[in-house]
């Protein structure tokens, strides 16, 4: 459960960042430690501006980058990692040209903020869910892990709707239906660590924040 939950985390920073995740000495794939410890890999962030809204940030996919200690893969990845990374940047362009073209509110934040913003926050994502993860209590651990699969499941759904498809109302549906999945994954994770959960307290009213402004824009655009 925690692989595939990590794996989703990795696609979802591949997908809106680019940055760097390497799995520290004595650690595998998906941060299972070799000694069977399941300790996670620290999350390193690099600063860069994204595209304003929920499914944004500046964290890197880390199947694409060498772990600590690795030789480069060669040529052929690099030119693969940069292709990546280049149409990244092109979408973060695209949607900050969306964001300024629609009518916003007085209090509607400038699109450079948003990089910042998300950069810190998917670090308190990744970290509050490493430490659930330590929990001794597996069944637990599991539930409070698919709440949160399924928060960032909601968060990876935003950015197309919004940007892309341009449905600022079916945007607005899933960034309640993310506020509610945020809350009980706070919750869950209540139960098994309060460090964790109070990670979460910036990104649940971030989200707040966001779902308020998707309203409006919503209201203004139609």
């Amino acid at each position: 459960m925690a692989t595939a939950a990590w794996r989703a985390l990795r696609r979802h920073l591949a997908y809106c960042a680019a940055g760097c995740i390497r799995w520290p000495p004595g650690t595998g794939k998906g941060g299972q430690s070799r000694s069977g410890s399941g300790a996670l890999a620290a999350i390193h962030t690099s600063h860069s501006s994204s595209p304003p809204g929920v499914g944004c940030g500046s964290l890197c996919d880390a199947a694409g980058a060498p772990a600590r200690g690795e030789e480069p893969r060669g040529p052929r990845v690099l030119h693969r990692r940069q292709l990546r990374r280049g149409g990244s940047r092109r979408s973060r362009l695209q949607a900050g040209k969306v964001y300024e073209a629609l009518d916003r509110p007085g209090w509607a934040p400038p699109a450079w903020l948003f990089g910042p913003v998300w950069t810190a926050l998917y670090a308190t994502i990744g970290i509050a869910a490493w430490l659930v993860w330590r929990h001794p209590d597996r069944d637990r651990v599991r539930t409070a892990l698919i709440w949160w699969s399924l928060q960032l499941a909601l968060n990876l759904v935003w950015t197309p709707l919004f940007f892309a498809a341009r449905q600022y109302g079916l945007a607005l549906l899933d960034i309640v239906l993310l506020l509610a999945a945020l809350s009980m994954t706070i919750v869950r994770f209540r139960r098994l660590s309060l460090p964790a959960a109070l990670l979460l307290v910036p990104y649940l009213l971030w989200v707040a924040f966001a779902s308020a402004l998707n309203a409006s824009i919503w209201q203004l655009n139609t």
